[in-house]
């Protein structure tokens, strides 16, 4: 019945109905937000990559025939999450080539020999203060941080080599955060260095 509807409502659509538009949106939004939100774990990139969709669907409604390759017609709901997931993934690719670039930039700063051997020392000296922070944390919470956070392995990975939910490590990662945050500020002077 609500995908007999959802056709009836993209046929609206297609022949300019706004009140067709704003029935999908308010059906869809907070659906689509979440779904977005669990790709992205950032609440307001998620709420754009909707609008996003939303907008896009509005200005090329009469293109939406959403038909599949057998002509069978494609489910609206369907149709939309797989947009979403499509401009999250877009996202993801951008943002691993950004990282990879900073990454790279980075390593170019700290590697150029001219005059910069002050800042990549200074740069050290962070790095082995907080790393210091980390031996300090008790044990458990310190395996958690250290792999999670130096060794890159995944929340869901630790949680199971751990025997504990991912709860409990996420719990652990904010945690040991907070105290090496804590550590950290205590020894910055006012003018920015340790």
């Amino acid at each position: 019945m609500s995908e007999d509807n959802d056709q009836i409502l993209l046929t609206r659509l297609r022949l300019g109905d706004e009140s067709a538009f704003k029935e999908i949106y308010s059906k869809y939004f907070g659906n689509l937000v979440f779904e977005a939100f669990h790709h992205l774990r950032d609440i307001s990139a998620a709420k754009d990559v909707v609008q996003d969709l939303f907008t896009n669907l509005w200005a090329t409604r009469h293109l939406h025939n959403l038909s599949g390759k057998d002509k069978e017609d494609v489910k609206l709901k369907a149709y939309l999450k797989v947009s979403v997931r499509y401009s999250c993934g877009k996202i993801a690719i951008k943002k691993q080539k950004e990282r990879g670039s900073m990454v790279q930039y980075v390593n170019e700063s700290l590697y150029q020999n001219d005059g910069q051997d002050a800042k990549a020392q200074e740069l050290e000296e962070i790095d082995n203060q907080i790393r210091s922070f980390i031996n300090e944390l008790p044990a458990k919470r310190r395996e958690i941080v250290i792999d999670v956070y130096l060794q890159e392995v995944k929340i869901k990975e630790v949680a199971r080599k751990n025997g504990i939910t991912t709860g409990t490590v996420r719990n652990s990662l904010h945690r040991g955060l907070e105290t090496i945050r804590q550590k950290f500020a205590g020894k910055i002077n006012p003018h920015g260095t340790i």
